[in-house]
């Protein structure tokens, strides 16, 4: 997710990251690209972190280790995609099953349409990991052949139909739009080659018909819909709540969503479903931002039981003064409120999350939110929070006059 936004990750990470990269060698290529300068100096400092320092002229494709290779790979990947390919093909029959997958997998952080050709070669791999893995770097490549027979296919099980208006001169009452869907008639060896499993796994609920479709359907940018059908997400999400497929159809787009970052369909499934936490990476911060103030203006106490709880875990970001504000209000009702001695869940995201969201220049306005009554049991933990947000305070302003 990093590398795909050209962004590094926090300093403090960079150890667990680098070691979590010496344990599993087929993560190295996502590793690299989000490390930054400071992280390519931290690991010239353990000899367990070498695979971070690249000689490619020291590496041999044939000979070296496994580790080594996939580093090479990962490296030519990025600055010679042609001879990454090439060497891939010079050894790929010779490969064991294990390896070939995580080559694949290598391909992910610089994708691009120059690796289709290969990626579609292998789509008949004796390996199911291995077809799998080529089959889900395919559907991310835009316009994809993969991604135009997902497509084709699609077409033919959802059938969309648009609002009518009416017309009061001729007593004609209008429709709102609808959407049919019919599941896949059967399995076939081109579905197969495309990735598409044909029995269920996992906690998927449905029998093997839907569970075709729904793979189908999480392998389609969501935005070909609304462009296809010319209309906002969260009216087809509402066409879609009126068929029995509601939630096989959700959950497919919401996958999409993620899987393609496609942040008005993430936000439209959001309007629908509050308890779907999971959507709000695929959010820019100020969206997301919007949508929890619509949320904290409405009634979510008790607070450990509404949904916009889990929305606010979810967000990366230091809070604006407004969306803080909001936040503090609604806990300072739930304090007053209730008695339900079970919220330790709401106590914990206090003090591991919410408290690093909010700005620290806000410490006083934190502090008043303490009511008189009803607040002795939450005296620790309100306490624990200014300890941490006046240390924040403090170590951020000396950062700031240095």
């Amino acid at each position: 997710e990093c590398a795909s936004h050209q962004q590094r990750i926090p300093s403090l990470l960079l150890p667990k990251i680098l070691d979590y990269g010496k344990k599993q060698p087929s993560m190295q290529p996502n590793i690299l690209p989000v490390l930054g300068a400071r992280g390519q100096w931290l690991a010239a400092q353990n000899p367990d972190w070498d695979y971070v320092r690249i000689k490619p002229e020291l590496l041999d494709w044939e000979t070296g280790t496994r580790a080594d290779r996939l580093a090479l790979l990962a490296y030519l990947h990025r600055h010679n995609p042609q001879e990454a390919i090439s060497r891939l093909d010079s050894t790929w029959a010779t490969e064991r099953a294990e390896e070939r997958a995580m080559f694949v997998s290598a391909l992910e952080p610089a994708l691009s349409v120059q690796d289709q050709p290969f990626l579609e070669s292998i789509l008949s791999d004796r390996s199911k990991e291995v077809r799998q893995r080529a089959a889900m770097l395919l559907a991310r490549i835009p316009g994809s052949a993969l991604s135009q027979r997902m497509i084709q296919r699609a077409e033919q099980m959802l059938q969309w139909t648009a609002a009518v208006s009416g017309k009061l001169l001729l007593l004609r009452r209008g429709s709102s739009a609808s959407l049919t869907v019919n599941l896949p008639e059967g399995y076939d060896d081109a579905m197969k080659r495309d990735g598409i499993e044909q029995r269920p796994v996992g906690n998927f609920k449905g029998g093997e018909r839907a569970w075709w479709l729904f793979q189908i359907l999480r392998a389609i940018p969501p935005t070909y819909w609304s462009a296809q059908w010319k209309e906002q997400p969260l009216a087809i999400l509402e066409a879609a709540s009126k068929t029995e497929w509601e939630d096989l159809l959700l959950s497919a787009w919401l996958e999409a969503s993620l899987h393609y970052n496609a942040a008005d369909w993430a936000a439209a499934i959001l309007q629908r479903d509050p308890r779907r936490s999971e959507v709000m990476n695929a959010i820019r911060p100020e969206r997301q931002e919007a949508l929890l103030l619509e949320m904290l203006r409405g009634q979510c106490v008790p607070l450990h039981r509404h949904p916009v709880l889990a929305l606010l875990r979810e967000t990366r970001h230091i809070w604006s003064t407004e969306l803080t504000r909001a936040v503090l209000a609604t806990l300072r009702r739930h304090i007053l409120a209730s008695k339900d001695s079970t919220d330790y869940t709401l106590r914990s995201t206090l003090l591991e999350d919410i408290v690093r969201r909010i700005p620290h220049t806000m410490v006083q306005e934190v502090a008043a939110i303490r009511p008189e009554q009803n607040a002795e049991r939450w005296n620790g933990t309100l306490d624990q929070m200014l300890i941490i947000l006046q240390f924040r305070h403090d170590m951020l302003t000396a950062l700031m006059k240095e």
